[in-house]
């Protein structure tokens, strides 16, 4: 993609060639690169809670892992929920 763009802005001839690659960039970067690196956040912290979900559904836990685990969720709640 990256390729494609540099040869479009190459072959961009005139007095206002250089308006167009600042402007095919800015297009590049808010419909494509953008989005795309948002989707990667997203897919990373889906698949992080999934994994930590499995990790501690697996596990067995005393009443002192249950009161650590049981303080996280609280504090965890109120930092959402305000």
């Amino acid at each position: 993609m990256m390729a494609w763009t540099a040869e479009r802005k190459a072959s961009l001839k005139g007095p206002s060639a250089a308006a167009f690659a600042n402007l095919l960039d800015q297009v590049m970067w808010y419909r494509f690169i953008s989005p795309c690196q948002w989707a990667g956040v997203a897919i990373l912290l889906v698949c992080s809670s999934i994994a930590i979900w499995k990790y501690l559904g697996q596990a067995d836990f005393d009443g002192d892992d249950v009161t650590f685990l049981t303080a996280v969720s609280k504090a965890v709640i109120r930092l959402v929920g305000h």
